[in-house]
């Protein structure tokens, strides 16, 4: 069987339907903690009551999977390092005289050791790493158009 079909002498192909949007629309039950978060990651303070309910959607809902795992979604991802990892644990000031041979008298300035810690991060830039992973992020926006990332 064919994936094609004829409509006015033209062939269609079919495709499934890419559901990537930048902005998510956070369902009505939802939306006073929409807004709380949004208030939330503009101004500070304490996180508001009910934010693990907001997460829980954004991890669970099918509606949330097919947006972040569509086609569209699979080139636009953030980056994020995992700390926890462990493999960022050598990027301590002793390592960094090591990888370049200073003397512990030498000065180490805070450009070495952000060019050391990006050497390292980079060394670990691969599909397979555990530190570096991609993080589906997407906005969500209150109705007076004020909005922030969640992922």
């Amino acid at each position: 069987m064919s994936d094609e079909t004829k409509s006015d002498s033209k062939a269609i192909r079919w495709e499934p339907e890419d559901k990537y949007s930048y902005v998510l629309e956070v369902p009505p039950e939802l939306h006073a903690i929409r807004d709380a978060a949004i208030e939330f990651a503009l101004s500070g303070g304490e996180p508001p009551a009910g934010l693990n309910v907001l997460e829980e959607w954004f991890s669970n809902d099918y509606s949330v999977y097919e947006n972040t795992h569509s086609e569209t979604a699979a080139v636009h991802f953030d980056p994020a390092v995992r700390v926890g990892s462990g493999y960022l644990s050598c990027a301590c000031e002793h390592e960094l005289r090591c990888h370049l041979g200073l003397d512990e008298d030498a000065v180490v300035t805070d450009a070495m050791r952000i060019d050391y810690t990006r050497d390292l991060l980079e060394e670990e830039w691969t599909f397979g790493g555990e530190t570096i992973v991609a993080v589906a992020t997407r906005s969500i926006e209150d109705p007076d158009g004020r909005s922030c990332l969640i992922g």
